[in-house]
């Protein structure tokens, strides 16, 4: 799920009724008896009178996953980054997952192009901020040269 969700990091989830969700959400379900994913909804829809909900990975290329509806544990509700906390189901962060799914195929050769980029700034020395990040200058602050 990079770039919203990176290796290692802590997802909430609740649980959640299959008609409150939407394309682009992203969900908490089981693969096989151990093993858990969250990957966002790519479609739902119904096949032979059950929903039929599909979920793909935000850097894979492939054309996703069917899950069954008892298949899913809940709605991830949060993702955990250094240390705080940042909502995933409301405001700008539900709706760009909906946007991420339109703008699929492009979305993994964006993130490859993410991955690129931190990799060259990391290898350059380059953090937020710039290399050096300069003091912040307030209006009382004199000029160099002054």
């Amino acid at each position: 799920m990079f770039p919203l969700i990176r290796h290692g990091e802590i997802v909430t989830a609740r649980p959640v009724g299959l008609e409150t969700l939407r394309v682009g959400d992203v969900v908490l379900h089981r693969i096989g008896p151990e093993r858990l994913v969250a990957h966002r909804i790519v479609r739902l829809g119904h096949s032979n009178g059950q929903v039929a909900i599909t979920t793909r990975g935000d850097a894979s290329l492939g054309p996703g996953d069917r899950v069954g509806a008892e298949q899913i544990l809940g709605l991830v509700v949060a993702v955990e980054r250094g240390g705080r906390s940042a909502p995933l189901d409301r405001g700008v962060r539900r709706l760009a997952g909906g946007m991420w799914v339109r703008l699929w195929p492009a979305g993994p050769a964006l993130v490859n192009l993410l991955r690129t980029t931190v990799r060259v700034c990391r290898k350059m020395g380059l953090r937020r901020g710039g290399p050096q990040a300069a003091p912040a200058r307030t209006l009382d602050s004199p000029r160099v040269g002054d």
